[in-house]
Order: C-alpha cells, then structure tokens, then sequence
C-alpha cells in the first residue's frame, strides 16, 4: 500500500514538474506584465456595452483603468467594433435558417504619448446559430442581442489573450514605461 501511494506521489510531482515546465497557468491567473498594470482605453464609444465589458474584463484582471493618456503606462486604443451578420444555409422546406455572427474588434497599443508599441491587431469572436423563418421575421433584432453578451466576452478573453502571449509580452519588454 505504501509503495502505490509513493509512486502516486512520484506521479503527481512528475505531472506537476511537466506542466510547470510547458508554461501552464490556470486560466484567469496569468501574470500581467508591469507595463499593462496601469491602462488608458481610448475609444470612439466609450460608453457602448463592448466598452463597458472590456472595462470589467480588465478590472478583473488587477488592471488600473485610468482617466487620462499621461496617467497610464499604455493606452488600449479600439479603433473598430463591429458586428456581422451572415446568412448561411436553408432548410430543404425554407424553415430553417443558419446565420453565423462575428464580432470583430480592432485595436492597437500606444505609448501616452501615442507611439504604436503593438501594431494594429483584430480580434473576431463568431458564433453560428439556427433559427427558423417565423421567428426571424417577429424578432431579427433580439436574435442577435441574445448572442452578444457572450460574444463580447469572448472578444474581450481573446484579446487579453493576444495582449499576454509570448510575442506581445516581448515587445512590452522593451517599452520604457514609468512605474507604477
């Protein structure tokens, strides 16, 4: 008995030591990058929904939202939100319908001084869903909006995603930024 609880113990350092190793974190405990602690988010709909939820988003994350450029160490710029609707396929008898939504989001990271530190990159959440013609008709507006709050999110998770990968964190790096 003693002998498989050693080699369980053996086994859970061993697994331990592998992912500790390939860089795994537990989702939602990445660490931020210094730079990224203290944050401006400049938009052109700073009051939007997509606005609000990347602002929660990122308070969740520990990241000081700012009121102006010079207070923060980079500005999150949003140049574009948008969504897209596209018609897919039909049923044989035309009832129902396939419609796949994307949310694209585009943006840039400056310096307070708006110096691009990392170039314009989108991000693009897509959802597809079925619905048939009846209820597209009576309510095409609330068929969208019932998919939007998840898409906002995960809009907002892949860009936090690209903001600490390996290749953005490098280039943050090497950006002087004041302390905190």
């Amino acid at each position: 008995m003693q002998a498989v609880i050693k080699y369980l113990r053996l086994l859970l350092l061993l697994t331990m030591l592998s992912l500790t190793g390939c860089g795994f974190h537990l989702r939602g405990h990445e660490e931020i990058p210094v730079v990224l602690q203290k944050i401006y988010i400049q938009s052109d709909t700073p009051f939007a929904t997509f606005e609000q939820v990347l602002r929660d988003s990122l308070r969740s994350y520990n990241i000081q939202l700012v009121d102006t450029p010079s207070q923060a160490n980079v500005i999150l710029n949003i140049t574009n939100v948008a969504l897209n609707s596209i018609a897919g396929s039909v049923s044989s008898d035309l009832t129902l319908r396939q419609y796949t939504l994307n949310y694209q989001i585009t943006y840039q990271v400056l310096s307070p001084k708006g110096k691009v530190i990392l170039p314009t990159n989108v991000v693009i959440s897509t959802t597809t869903f079925t619905s048939n013609m009846s209820q597209m008709m009576l309510s095409s507006k609330n068929s969208t909006e019932q998919y939007m709050t998840a898409l906002q999110h995960d809009a907002v998770f892949r860009l936090m995603t690209q903001l600490l990968s390996t290749d953005s964190r490098e280039r943050l790096q090497h950006y002087p930024h004041k302390s905190s």
